[in-house]
């Protein structure tokens, strides 16, 4: 999900633009991302620490990997509006949830090494992201179904993957 994150704050802009938004039409599109987080994420989360954290997480991977690929058919303002939409829903559900998530499944001597493992992903997912731009050279917008489909699988993996059988993970 990390990957398919970090290619909307890489790529993006090269797309947007390519495709023929303008830098203040791609402006809107990202300060969407930035308002839909201000009025949403605080009660969308509230509302979905009513269910297993696992099944949020895995929505909120999905749902992220699923908007990533949302930007590949988008021409127009509005295009980029519904992915970045969607994008965002899952970004605001599995980004609070999974450092807390972490937090439940890591012994709490070990906690410290689990963080710096979620670090460590990021830090790769980071460097994935700068090549997205490289990969988005060599594909164009179908980058985005490759980088979205990495994030997508990473639910998909979660969803079906080794189960923690404590009791309320």
């Amino acid at each position: 999900m990390a990957t398919a994150f970090v290619q909307v704050f890489n790529v993006l802009a090269l797309d947007a633009i390519g495709r023929g938004l303008t830098p203040t039409q791609y402006g809107v599109v990202m300060g969407l991302n930035g308002v839909l987080i201000i009025l949403f994420e605080i009660p969308l989360n509230q509302w979905a620490a009513r269910f297993d954290l696992r099944r949020v997480l895995v929505v909120g991977f999905i749902t992220t990997g699923l908007g990533c690929m949302a930007f590949g058919p988008a021409v127009t303002q509005m295009g980029f509006f519904a992915a970045m939409t969607l994008f965002t829903f899952g970004e605001m559900l599995s980004l609070p949830v999974g450092m807390g998530y972490a937090s439940m499944l890591a012994p709490e001597a070990l906690r410290g090494r689990y963080f710096g493992v979620n670090g460590l992903v990021w830090s790769v997912a980071g460097l994935m992201g700068s090549s997205g731009v490289w990969f988005y050279g060599q594909l164009g917008a179908s980058w985005w179904y490759v980088a979205g489909g990495i994030g997508t699988l990473g639910g998909v993996v979660m969803l079906f993957g080794n189960r923690d059988q404590r009791p309320g993970v």
